[in-house]
């Protein structure tokens, strides 16, 4: 019984390990939302752009690039820009 948990924890975290970067980047609310960002869409905004950087099979700096100018092609005002 202790190998299969052990089994599966070593699974569960190389799984973790494994998988895509995604960059969630800070946004300034109130900014956004006097450039007509619909704040009410944020997370489905931030999860399409997260995946359209995903896509483009380049390393991390340029995920968040992409992330963060289609983010802010909808309206927002990214924080830690350039960071």
């Amino acid at each position: 019984m202790k190998k299969l948990i052990m089994t599966l924890l070593v699974l569960g975290f190389l799984t973790a390990c494994g998988s895509n970067y995604t960059h969630t980047p800070i946004i300034d609310s109130r900014g956004s939302h006097l450039k007509g960002a619909d704040l009410k869409r944020y997370h489905d905004d931030l999860f399409t752009c997260q995946e359209i950087a995903a896509n483009q099979e380049v390393n991390k700096k340029k995920t968040r690039i992409f992330t963060e100018r289609c983010m802010e092609g909808r309206g927002y005002v990214i924080l830690d820009k350039d960071m």
